[in-house]
């Protein structure tokens, strides 16, 4: 990778200088005579002067015209092939003539918001203008500080001009634009790639980037959107930053992090805002050159810095850097000596802009590579955690199944207490009953009978709530039904039943279906035994509206009255086993007018219902 880099940047400096050298039917104008005149003076004499031109270091800084006379003699053995010039550089803004014709746009036309001093200029010349001994007059118009003047001029036959025009508005033109279009394709990426991992080193590059085809995308324009000089201060900046922001880049790179280097690149940060707005705003021109060598110095300590970590840790990216960063210092060294210091450069393009594509790559490749390791470590990471939650998640269900099954040995155990306490409470106190009578009395066999047959019954009732009813209560009712017919037509009642469909209850378990048993048997053993009813109807319906089920059970019993009764307990249990249900339970009797039970139960019976109490005969309606 670094090799095919070196290969590339020293590919592109011998096109650079092939495209310097000019065909032999071509020549070379060296020399004119000029006439400044500098605004608020006079026009001065002409003089004679060599090419290049710089207006800068001849106006005082201030803008001006000047017009520039050469003389175009006829070419040997060149036919009568058309002819054209080509001016490497001129500007700010300019109008040439040919043996006093006008052979571009008038310099009054084009307005001082124009550069043209950017790009190089092919001229053809008409044949018709031609007469052998022919005057070439360029006017110059210049502003201060914007790097005007006039480049050698070459004339010759058109092909040969226009071939090696060709050549210097490629490099100088189409090569600016490579490297904004790369500059700017990186520099969006990284940022992109910061937006996903916020690592500094992604935020610097992308910006040094973006600031840099912002910077080199000025030789693209030649009416820049803001006038002069506040544009010369932004190209200005721009530079001076790029530079700033690749020295905070390499220390990144190189992970070195000093406080006292933030506040040197803060201080020169600022400076460079200062420098920038004096240099082009106010006219200290040599404040910018200086600036620049202390840009060129910065650089070099970046570049010692980077290649003294290279040489001690080996690694690869620290390597790439600190080759990238000597072959930018030593071409930015030639421009800063041959560019801005030497006359006969003027018209010469900087080879900056070029080799920053150099270090532009080996800093994508590098955040290219962090990034491909990171997101491997993350991936690695993501694996890690995965098997841990997996881990966690197997030990938390064999928790859960262990707490399972520890609630259904919980549930089971309570179970058998229940049926064991209702066996003791209900079937072994009728057993104990139907005993003491036969003790007693040896010929009670009938009450002994009466007993044993409700402890059969409670037994019956029992086995039933066991079951699994699907949360279907018409069939719980159903077979209580069935258990009670024996024992009302002994008493001789009549049951009056009216069951509407009901929709399926959640949770009902055994304990809540003994629950229903109760209430109900308590409710009709009232109404025989103490009622004295013949009848007794039974209704269930389902209210949708209140989402609960009622439950009405109505005899026609001598009834009672309920402000007068205080004995027994028979009214407060049958509240009691609807209250174990989530339910409750309405009593409405008149003496000599019956008595209606109505207990409605929710859609939602609770998870853990109170246990019910066992059957028990009161002795009390």
């Amino acid at each position: 990778m670094p090799l095919l880099l070196i290969v590339l940047v020293l590919s592109l400096a011998a096109a650079l200088d092939a495209g310097a050298a000019t065909a032999g039917s071509i020549v070379t104008l060296r020399e004119a005579l000029v006439t400044v005149t500098v605004a608020g003076q006079p026009a001065a004499a002409p003089t004679r002067v060599r090419l290049p031109y710089r207006w800068d270091w001849v106006s005082g800084q201030r803008d001006g015209q000047a017009l520039f006379q050469l003389r175009l003699d006829p070419l040997m053995d060149a036919g009568d092939e058309p002819r054209a010039i080509y001016i490497p550089k001129i500007g700010n803004q300019f109008a040439v003539r040919i043996n006093g014709a006008l052979v571009t746009s008038p310099l009054d036309a084009q307005g001082l918001h124009v550069d043209f001093a950017k790009a190089p200029r092919f001229i053809a010349i008409p044949k018709a203008l031609l007469r052998g001994d022919d005057l070439l007059e360029i006017t110059i118009h210049a502003q201060a500080l914007r790097r005007g003047g006039l480049s050698i001029v070459y004339f010759g036959v058109e092909s040969d001009v226009e071939r090696e025009f060709s050549a210097a508005y490629r490099w100088r033109i189409n090569g600016s634009l490579i490297v904004v279009c790369i500059s700017s394709v990186v520099g969006l990426f990284a940022l992109l790639l910061w937006s996903q991992q916020r690592d500094p080193l992604f935020m610097i590059f992308g910006v040094a980037e973006l600031v840099w085809a912002f910077r080199v995308g000025d030789v693209l324009i030649d009416r820049p959107p803001l006038g002069w000089p506040a544009w010369g201060v932004a190209m200005a900046f721009a530079y001076a930053l790029y530079v700033g922001l690749t020295a905070r880049l390499t220390m990144q790179v190189l992970a070195i992090e000093r406080r006292w280097f933030l506040l040197v690149w803060r201080a020169y940060v600022l400076g460079a805002v200062g420098v920038s707005l004096a240099a082009f705003n106010q006219g200290y021109l040599i404040l910018w050159t200086l600036w620049l060598g202390l840009m060129i110095a910065l650089a070099v300590l970046c570049a010692g810095v980077a290649l003294q970590a290279a040489w001690c840790s080996h690694r690869c990216e620290q390597v790439m850097v600190a080759l990238a960063l000597w072959v930018g210092v030593l071409v930015g060294i030639r421009d800063w000596v041959y560019v801005w210091l030497t006359p006969d450069s003027f018209g010469d393009s900087s080879w900056v802009r070029y080799v920053s594509i150099l270090f532009c790559l080996t800093m994508g490749f590098i955040i290219a590579d962090r990034y491909t390791r990171a997101v491997r470590e993350l991936r690695a990471l993501n694996q890690t955690l995965a098997e841990r939650v997996a881990e966690r998640e197997r030990q938390l269900a064999a928790s859960f199944e262990q707490t399972r099954e520890v609630l259904q040995q919980a549930a089971a155990l309570a179970e058998r207490q229940r049926l064991m306490r209702d066996m003791h409470d209900g079937l072994g106190s009728r057993l104990s009953g139907a005993l003491n009578v036969l003790r007693n009395d040896r010929r009670s066999h009938t009450a002994a009978m009466e007993y044993i047959s409700e402890a059969l019954e409670e037994l019956k009732l029992t086995v039933d709530s066991l079951q699994d009813y699907g949360g279907d209560l018409g069939t719980i009712l159903g077979n209580l039904r069935y258990r009670l017919q024996d024992r009302l037509r002994v008493a001789g009642v009549s049951l009056l039943w009216r069951v509407s469909a009901l929709p399926p209850f959640e949770r009902l378990t055994p304990t809540c279906v003994r629950s229903i048993q109760n209430l109900m048997l308590e409710v009709i053993t009232n109404a025989i035994q103490h009622g004295a009813a013949t009848e007794i109807t039974v209704t269930a319906r389902f209210d949708a509206e209140a989402n609960r089920a009622w439950i009405e059970i109505e005899d026609n019993g001598r009834g009672f009255d309920l402000n007068a009764t205080r004995s027994g307990h028979g009214l407060a249990l049958i509240k009691q086993r609807a209250q174990e249900l989530g339910g409750a339970a309405i009593i409405d009797a008149d003496p000599g007018g019956g008595c209606r039970v109505r207990a409605w139960l929710p859609h939602e019976i609770p998870e853990a219902p109170k246990h019910p109490s066992p059957l028990t005969v009161t002795d009390s309606g």
